[in-house]
């Protein structure tokens, strides 16, 4: 049995009313526009109040181009990115590479510390062992020879950024592995380009990961996580976002079965191996959505039991969601319960 659908965890909704509110307190309404489509074998879906419906389309060409470009850097499905050309280059040397790319491996690999390894950027060596880089499903299993080779060869401790001189270097045969953070990243460069071009309010979304900024709102946006076992149309939360990044990283929509044994595409970088345990998703709101989709990747690792002690002592907002036979339990941090109290 296998599931390679991809997540969007995150169902965002417009739960309160689109008005502007002038000092006179008169409401004016606000026009809100959306722009949508593919990007990073995904979606994205913006919903944006301020512009002139005239400009709407140059706004969504340069939204498309923003991603487009970020693709082109950090895919590791397209041999020509600059990730997978920095992939094949040599070890132990430095190599040029761009103040984008540089910038954001600096800050995987920092995530990779905060974390303690529990998210890694440079797990990619075992992803592909385990067959969640190709379209088929593996029929047998990695041998454990295979999966101390490839542990090897993975560790955010080797890689090394000077983004002064805008060059990297790898200790070990590393292969980069971004997709637990670029999808956070590109939803904060589109938010940043919203607010450069002055819009009043917006909502982004790629690939379930969430940017909100409120704006001239009078409220905060109010986004609804959905949970695994249950409907989409029924969130077990909904939480207030207001200039705050917003996250999921699930387990049960991406795995492959062998002898009635499920594997799941989250690897713990520090064994090897796909967790085993029970929770199935971990949502985390941030100062940034690259934060968010790094912490709640790492916590998703670390499983409810240590996550929720790891968010606790780091003052992270995180909800964890397990599966117990056919029962769902919620769990949460002290920060994310303040912030639905909001």
């Amino acid at each position: 049995m296998s599931k390679r659908a991809k997540i969007a965890l995150v169902t965002v909704g417009l739960l309160v009313g689109a008005y502007l509110y002038l000092q006179e307190r008169k409401p004016v309404p606000l026009t809100e526009f959306e722009i949508s489509g593919p990007t990073m074998g995904t979606t994205y879906r913006i919903i944006v109040a301020g512009p002139e419906e005239r400009h709407i389309g140059d706004l969504g060409s340069s939204i498309q181009q923003t991603l487009d470009g970020i693709e082109s850097r950090f895919s590791t499905w397209n041999e020509n990115s600059e990730l997978s050309q920095l992939n094949q280059a040599p070890t132990e040397e430095w190599v040029s590479v761009s103040p984008d790319l540089c910038n954001v491996l600096g800050n995987a690999t920092e995530a990779a510390r905060l974390s303690e390894g529990a998210f890694d950027p440079t797990v990619g060596n075992l992803v592909a062992l385990w067959g969640f880089t190709s379209n088929e499903d593996p029929v047998l299993l990695p041998n454990p020879s295979a999966v101390d080779a490839a542990l090897a060869n993975t560790g955010y401790q080797y890689l090394h950024t000077d983004c002064v001189n805008r060059r990297v270097r790898k200790d070990r045969n590393l292969s980069l592995d971004l997709s637990g953070f670029v999808k956070g990243y590109a939803v904060d460069q589109v938010a940043r380009h919203l607010i450069k071009v002055n819009a009043h309010s917006f909502l982004v979304e790629v690939g379930g990961e969430v940017f909100a900024y409120r704006g001239n709102r009078q409220r905060n946006w109010r986004i609804g996580i959905a949970a695994p076992g249950l409907s989409d149309n029924d969130p077990v939360d909904v939480i207030p976002v207001n200039s705050q990044g917003v996250a999921t990283s699930g387990n049960y929509m991406n795995f492959f079965e062998i002898d009635g044994e499920r594997y799941t595409h989250i690897i713990d970088p520090t064994t090897g191996y796909p967790v085993q345990h029970e929770t199935a998703s971990v949502t985390v709101v941030a100062e940034t959505a690259a934060e968010a989709d790094a912490w709640a990747t790492a916590l998703l690792v670390l499983g409810s039991e240590k996550g929720l002690t790891a968010a606790q002592q780091r003052g992270i907002a995180a909800m964890f969601v397990d599966l117990r036979e056919d029962d769902v339990v919620i769990r949460r941090s002290q920060v994310f319960d303040r912030i639905r109290m909001d």
